[in-house]
């Protein structure tokens, strides 16, 4: 018969503590559904399309453009919904913010590295003022997956004003719409214009 050694009840609280620090790591890594990678905003002149007879086009105007790298690890995604907030500052005047909100829905999307943007017109920047923050919540199912602001801060500062739906446009509500239209995924087509 084999003898088995009593081990004291102290070492157990040790041993859990020890096999549940151990584990985290992996479990986060591995649940980690979308991983925001980057946030890059800048103005963009609006693309020039050359039509063979047509009248000349004016001079080109400014469009703001924020641009979400982001990282997928499952491998398919139904859909990824991207809410966009940005923050203005009027360029003179009394200082008074106006924040935009936009979403758009991504479906279909596989493993890999990917890009998500949105754009203000150039009449929004011109008559609200310069971009001074941007953030960008990424939910799955309604959960929230991911979360990043630039600059980058702690706060939740989107939520301490009433945000605009409307001016924030998905890449297809604009003349973005058609360029490099393979480097994008799908966007859900919700039926309203």
């Amino acid at each position: 018969m084999r003898k088995y050694h009593r081990v004291p009840l102290s070492v157990f609280p040790s041993l859990l503590l020890f096999l549940l620090v151990a584990s985290c790591p992996v479990h986060a890594a591995e649940g980690k559904v979308v991983e925001i990678r980057k946030i890059n905003g800048e103005k963009v002149r609006t693309p020039e399309y050359r039509i063979v007879g047509g009248t000349p086009q004016r001079p080109t105007r400014r469009w703001f453009q924020v641009v979400v790298d982001y990282l997928t690890r499952p491998e398919w995604v139904d859909q990824l919904d991207f809410e966009y907030y940005v923050l203005l500052k009027p360029r003179k005047g009394p200082v008074k913010y106006k924040l935009l909100k936009g979403v758009v829905s991504y479906v279909n999307i596989p493993k890999g590295r990917h890009k998500s943007v949105m754009y203000l017109h150039p009449s929004t920047v011109e008559r609200f003022g310069d971009v001074v923050r941007v953030a960008v919540l990424v939910r799955s199912g309604g959960r929230l997956m991911a979360i990043e602001t630039r600059p980058a801060s702690q706060q939740r500062w989107w939520e301490q004003l009433t945000p605009e739906s409307g001016l924030l446009l998905n890449r297809m509500q604009t003349p973005f719409g058609m360029i490099l239209y393979d480097d994008y995924e799908a966007i859900k087509f919700d039926g309203r214009r």
